[in-house]
């Protein structure tokens, strides 16, 4: 599903559409800080938070809410600002935020999937790649990469 797999330590999407179709996997870190502050600048991303790291994640306005996914491994620490899209945006089963668009004081909150085995971060994964191909957005980006 996306274009490409990024690992940093920090990563930073300031400009429109900068982290577009991008993974961001802490795999052999320790912790990773990612800002999404450019317009759309997370949108259709995957963050990929591993045992033994700490990862935050950092939103403004609508960077964070379409098609962006937070899996936190077992063994993560995962953190977002706003604090609040964990705390307002969550269901019982562990993922927060799972069929709708959740705000918090004006940030788009990703969706947030807690205590994952590998085994069903890949399954999520296989099955967004899926919805994904027939996704308007995210084929017209594809085009005009």
């Amino acid at each position: 599903g996306s274009v490409a797999t990024v690992s940093a330590d920090r990563v930073y999407g300031y400009g429109e559409n900068s982290l577009m179709g991008i993974t961001i996997d802490s795999e052999g870190r320790d912790y990773i800080q990612i800002e999404a502050f450019g317009s759309s600048s997370a949108q259709i991303m995957d963050i990929i938070c591993r045992n033994g790291t700490e990862c935050t994640l950092k939103c403004k306005a609508n960077n964070c809410g379409y098609h962006t996914d937070y899996y936190c491994l077992n063994g993560a620490v995962c953190n977002i600002k706003p604090a609040a899209c964990l705390t307002q945006c969550g269901d019982e089963s562990g993922f927060i935020n799972p069929s709708k668009t959740c705000s918090v004081a004006g940030v788009n909150c990703p969706l947030i999937k807690t205590s994952l085995s590998i085994s069903s971060m890949e399954q999520l994964l296989d099955e967004k790649k899926e919805k994904l191909k027939t996704d308007e957005k995210y084929q017209q980006f594809l085009k005009e990469m």
